[in-house]
Order: structure tokens, then C-alpha cells, then sequence
């Protein structure tokens, strides 16, 4: 019995691949391109006025990164919108807006995503998905704010607000990292975990902690999976807000990503949220009896390559 003890205890000491660990990261090339397409699918559930609402939405997006300097660990990417796109359904309501094709000269959510198609701006990424920089970035703006020139002011500031809060620069750093930003500090084994947090801060500030876990690898992909909390917050700016609602939600987040093991890019991913909570006017904080809007998110996002 010894004997086979002692050869078991070689036999898991000696093995290299029971404890290798892998620096997962990204491995990018200078000069090379990387596509990312992403898929949102949104039910959100609102109770107004003792009556249960449902709306349907959705969003889509295709970009391409391509690699123009690395130094250390710093990467310089030039990024640009291939194409975008958008769905509200509610109660009888369904409105569709398009990049490719603009209906006509009033559908003016589909001319913004047109003007924000191939402008170029560029990112300064860590090799563990970190935006340190971004540049140019108002160069999509200017494009897109000439084009709904001709409506009256009021819409026009309106729609130019909406815009900042859905597609501006911290916006996008935040939303971006949320699967980028998923890279273990260090090398890890599988089974290995590690915790990263996240921050929306658009017109719905979240916070997103997630525990990443080395799940597996196969001949071409490492796979990451994670699981996490998310809890709406009040950020400091929130007078540079221009929604007049605050939200109180809690939730939970689970996701399941595929790297390239050449790259570290994202092959195919899917992050399902869910939360629930209340929003309310900002006007009524504080007041006596407000008016809380019972509300339930559930998103589910996909990505590939």
C-alpha cells in the first residue's frame, strides 16, 4: 500500500499540466485588425399607475480595432463603428433604427447612427483589456450633431444629450471594459478565481462586481467563466445626468466568455443580467410620499468575433 502511495504522490507531483498556470491576456499584433459584434436583448418590466408595462428592446453594433503601436504593455488602436442599430416595443409601439439605412429625412435617431459609422478614434488598452486613453472621440459627435442641424432646437439639445449619455467617451470606456477588463492580474491555473468590479455610468449608473473563474481550455479557446452583483449608485456628477430619474436596483450577472488562446480577443461571449428595484423623479427625493416605479431588467448580451 505504501508503495502505491509513494507512486501516486510522483505520479501528481510530476505532472506538468495538473498545476500549469497560463498568463491569459491579450496578445495582439501590430497592424492586424480585431472585429467585435455585439447583440443586446432587453425586457424591462415597469408598474405605472397600478399597471404592468413591458417594453422590448434591443441593440446592436458592429466595430473593428486595428492595431497600430504597442509598447510594453500598452496597445494603441485606431477603432471605428462599422455599423449600429435599435429597437423600442411597447404596447403597440415598435420603432427601428438603422445606420444602413436611414427611412427618411425625419428618422433622425437612424441619420445620428449613420454619422457615427466610420469616424476613426483611438484607444490606449492595457494587455489585461484597461482603457487608459481614448482620443478623437469627439470627432463622432461633431459629424453627428451636423446632421440633425435642421430640427428645432429643443429636440435637437434633447437628442444631442441622449446621444452623450448612450455613445460618449466614458460611457464607452465603462461598457467596453465590462468585457474586456476580465483578465486575471497574474498567471492562473483552471479552477483559479479573481475578482473585478465595473461601472456603468450612463442615464442608469450600475456597479458590477464579478468573481472570474479559469473554467477550461480547449485546443483553440480559453474559456472564463463569471458570476456577479450589480447595484444601481448615485454618481457624484449626477448633476451632469440628464435623466430626471434616480434608480434603486440590485441584480445579479452571469457570463460565459471564449478567448482566442493566440490573441486573448473574444471569440464569443454571453453575459445574462437580471435586476429589479424602483426608480423614482429626482425631484421627489426626499419628499414625503414619492412616486416609486416598480421596475425588472432582464439583458441578455451576446458577442463575437
Amino acid at each position: 500500500m505504501s508503495r502505491i502511495l509513494i507512486i501516486i504522490t510522483s505520479i501528481i507531483f510530476l505532472s506538468p499540466s495538473l498545476y500549469a498556470k497560463t498568463d491569459i491576456k491579450l496578445n495582439l499584433e501590430v497592424g492586424e485588425s480585431y472585429h467585435q459584434t455585439m447583440n443586446a436583448k432587453s425586457v424591462i418590466n415597469q408598474v405605472l399607475s397600478s399597471k404592468e408595462i413591458d417594453m422590448l428592446m434591443s441593440m446592436s453594433g458592429s466595430m473593428t480595432y486595428t492595431v497600430t503601436e504597442k509598447k510594453e504593455n500598452i496597445y494603441t488602436m485606431e477603432v471605428v463603428y462599422d455599423s449600429l442599430s435599435m429597437g423600442v416595443s411597447m404596447q403597440g409601439y415598435n420603432a427601428e433604427y438603422n445606420s444602413e439605412t436611414p427611412k427618411d429625412t425625419t428618422d433622425y435617431i437612424s441619420i445620428l447612427l449613420a454619422a457615427l459609422k466610420d469616424t476613426k478614434f483611438g484607444i490606449s488598452m492595457t494587455d489585461r483589456g484597461k482603457i487608459v486613453d481614448i482620443n478623437n472621440f469627439e470627432s463622432l459627435f461633431d459629424k453627428a450633431f451636423k446632421s440633425i442641424q435642421k430640427l428645432e432646437p429643443t429636440v435637437r439639445k434633447q437628442l444631442e444629450a441622449n446621444l452623450k449619455n448612450s455613445f460618449g467617451k466614458e460611457n464607452f470606456k465603462n461598457s467596453f471594459e465590462t468585457i474586456t477588463a476580465i483578465f486575471p492580474p497574474k498567471p492562473v491555473e483552471i479552477g483559479r478565481q479573481w475578482q473585478a468590479e465595473a461601472v456603468l455610468n450612463n442615464n442608469m449608473p450600475v456597479r458590477i462586481n464579478t468573481l472570474y473563474k479559469f473554467e477550461n481550455e480547449t485546443d483553440d479557446n480559453y474559456v472564463i467563466t463569471g458570476v456577479g452583483t450589480l447595484i444601481s449608485y448615485q454618481p457624484k456628477d449626477g448633476n451632469n445626468n440628464t435623466t430626471p430619474y434616480t434608480y434603486q436596483l440590485t441584480g445579479t450577472v452571469g457570463s460565459e466568455i471564449k478567448l482566442d488562446k493566440n490573441t486573448g480577443w473574444i471569440k464569443e461571449a454571453r453575459v445574462k443580467q437580471e435586476m429589479n428595484g424602483y426608480s423614482m423623479l429626482k425631484s421627489e427625493i426626499g419628499t414625503e410620499n414619492p412616486n416609486k416605479i416598480e421596475m425588472e431588467f432582464k439583458v441578455i448580451t451576446t458577442y463575437n468575433d
